[in-house]
C-alpha cells in the first residue's frame, strides 16, 4: 500500500509506508522528538486517512493517507471528486444493518454496552484504547457522542477520538 504524506505545503505519495520518515526528515521541518513521534507510528498505519499529530494539542500534524494508487496526479484527481459534493442528488451512506436497527439514529430502547476504540497521548506516543460504556435509550449516534465527550472532558486534549462512523461504535445487550 502506498501513502500520499502531506505536512503544511510538502506532499508525495510514497511507494511504501517506511519512506515516511526519510520524506519528512528531509524537510528539514521537526525536531528530533517530533521525528521519534513518527517514528511511533510507522507499522501502524492504514489504509484511509491517518493524522501523525505531533503535539499534545493536535494542532500541528502529518497528513498520512494509505491508498492503493501509484500516481500522486491520479490521486489527488480521485481524492478531489470523491471530496465534493454532489448537490444533485442527496444519498445517504449505506449502513450495515445489524440487529439492533438500520441506522444509526434509530433509538435502541432499554440498557446496552457500547464500545468505542480510541487512542490516548501518553509519554510521546498514541496508545489505543476501548471506552465502555453502560447508556440507556440511546442511538449508535447519541452514545457515540456521549463517549466522546466523556473522553475529551476526561482526557483534554490527550484522547484522539475518530470522526463518527456507525462502524465505529459497537453494541451489546446488557446481560443481567
Amino acid at each position: 500500500m502506498a501513502f500520499y504524506v502531506r505536512y503544511f505545503d510538502a506532499e508525495a505519495l510514497l511507494p511504501k509506508e517506511e519512506d515516511i520518515i526519510p520524506f519528512i526528515s528531509s524537510l528539514n521541518m521537526l525536531s528530533p522528538k517530533e521525528l521519534n513521534v513518527v517514528g511511533s507510528y510507522i507499522g501502524k498505519l492504514k489504509n484511509g486517512t491517518n493524522r501523525i499529530f505531533l503535539d499534545k494539542s493536535k494542532k500541528k500534524y502529518i497528513l498520512a493517507i494509505g491508498t492503493d494508487k501509484t500516481d500522486i496526479a491520479d490521486f489527488q484527481k480521485n481524492a478531489k471528486k470523491e471530496a465534493r459534493p454532489n448537490n444533485s442528488q442527496h444519498v445517504k451512506p449505506a449502513v450495515p444493518e445489524t440487529e439492533f436497527g438500520k441506522d444509526e439514529t434509530r433509538i435502541n430502547e432499554g440498557w446496552y454496552i457500547y464500545s468505542l476504540d480510541y487512542q490516548r497521548f501518553e509519554e510521546g506516543a498514541y496508545s489505543p484504547y476501548t471506552f465502555k460504556a453502560k447508556i440507556k435509550d440511546a442511538s449508535i449516534l447519541d452514545a457515540y457522542q456521549q463517549m466522546s465527550l466523556y473522553l475529551q472532558q476526561k482526557h483534554q486534549n490527550a484522547s484522539l477520538i475518530p470522526d463518527f462512523r456507525p462502524s465505529l461504535v459497537t453494541i451489546d445487550p446488557v446481560n443481567d
